[in-house]
């Protein structure tokens, strides 16, 4: 027999509001029996409702990757232990070919002769400006690794801005343009032409998108990447998932898997190194796993204590989230593990290995019609998936929220 994967998550939601139901009971009665007890008041039930929804396995302090990654040296890659020079001189042989203007030919439509004429364009180069033959490090490479030597890089360019001033030379020199096209230019090569996991140490060096305030490199952070309340969060969620009950199967559909979306992006925010949203969204079905199939027992993952014991399917389930410095494990509940499961295995009109098939266009409308049923607050500004997954929903309450310093021109 057959099951409905539509129906399956039916039945997983209905026995999830039902816990939530018999908890609320629970929290009622004893309330009634301790008017005075400060921690069953209704407050307390709002943010033990919201974390049930958000529920995930591995605790936030298991997961904040982040601090070790700042504070001890990264895991060194076969790019970042890579010869300098040689890095180098791969870069020189592709300005050779990417660097000269191209000329394309193309055939356009002449309003005046009424008839196609063909035209020739420039195409536009690769590698910032076209004084490619120009270019020049601010520092030459020594014996030495492509790490080391772009610390070198930022050291010098940082040490040429006025620490006093937002982002001036102390000096200005001829070619100084140059130097910084050419820095920029070396840096773009090596991420386009090497693996994002190969090349992650450099966003902690010169991020892609940066500034320079006083003198320091400092990394630019979009204005609509705000983290949002738990409260909210949830209620996102809530919304989703009423709409995985009823409808249209295709509208079911799509809101079922905006609620695996807002799901995966709430968990993998709890991982705190670089990743893009892209990268959640396309996330193969193989990357859930259980308890037993990851083998905890044999790796020191989670905290400092390893399993030595042999591990059951109905431990846990283990989410392998996709970051920049590769996948990192992370303990889920195994009823989201489950959810993600059944909308893998839906069946799409192309093979695929994705957990999701459907468009991004399709996600962000249903997860838009989810916001106006709940209705947050404007101070919020623009909540998109993105806002679940750059950092874990606060539980610092409605009025707690980052505001940007700057004014909206009428």
């Amino acid at each position: 027999m057959i099951i409905d994967p539509l129906n399956e998550i039916r039945n997983i939601l209905d026995e999830f509001e039902a816990k939530i139901a018999h908890t609320q009971t629970f929290w009622e009665e004893l309330r009634e029996l301790n008017p005075s007890f400060e921690q069953v008041n209704e407050e307390h039930w709002h943010e033990k409702h919201s974390k049930m929804w958000l529920h995930g396995g591995t605790t936030p302090d298991e997961c904040h990757e982040l601090e070790r990654w700042l504070t001890d040296y990264p895991p060194a890659t076969a790019t970042a232990n890579a010869s300098a020079k040689t890095v180098c001189c791969a870069w020189r042989k592709w300005l050779s070919i990417a660097g000269p203007e191209k000329i394309i030919r193309t055939v356009d439509y002449d309003k005046k002769s009424r008839g196609y004429v063909e035209r020739e364009l420039k195409a536009l180069t690769e590698t910032f400006y076209a004084e490619h033959d120009k270019f020049e490090l601010p520092e030459k490479p020594k014996d030495e690794s492509l790490y080391d030597f772009i610390v070198r890089l930022a050291r010098s360019f940082e040490d040429r801005h006025d620490e006093r001033q937002k982002c001036e030379l102390k000096e200005r020199k001829i070619g100084d343009w140059l130097e910084e096209r050419a820095l920029m230019s070396f840096l773009g090569f090596i991420r386009k032409n090497y693996s994002s996991e190969q090349v992650a140490f450099i966003e902690h060096i010169f991020p892609q998108k940066m500034d320079l305030h006083f003198g320091r490199i400092i990394r630019l952070i979009p204005l609509e990447a705000y983290p949002v309340p738990e409260k909210t969060a949830a209620e996102i969620v809530i919304a989703l998932a009423r709409r995985c009950r009823n409808g249209r199967s295709d509208a079911r559909h799509t809101a079922l898997e905006s609620l695996a979306l807002s799901l995966l992006c709430i968990a993998c925010s709890r991982i705190r190194l670089p990743k893009t949203l892209e990268m959640v969204r396309n996330l193969q079905s193989t990357a859930v796993l259980s308890g037993a199939e990851f083998g905890v027992s044999k790796n020191r993952t989670f905290g400092q204590v390893p399993y030595w014991r042999a591990l059951k399917d109905d431990d846990f389930s283990v989410l392998q989230v996709p970051t920049w410095f590769g996948y990192q494990p992370l303990k889920i509940s195994n009823r989201i593990a489950t959810l993600l499961k059944i909308v893998a295995r839906i069946p799409s009109k192309q093979p695929r290995t994705t957990i999701f098939q459907k468009s991004r266009k399709s996600l962000d409308k249903m997860f838009d019609l989810a916001l106006q049923e709940v209705n947050p607050d404007p101070k919020f500004g623009n909540i998109t998936y993105l806002s679940l997954l750059v950092t874990q929903p606060h539980i610092h309450g409605e009025g707690h929220r980052q505001q940007p310093n700057y004014k909206v021109s009428k």
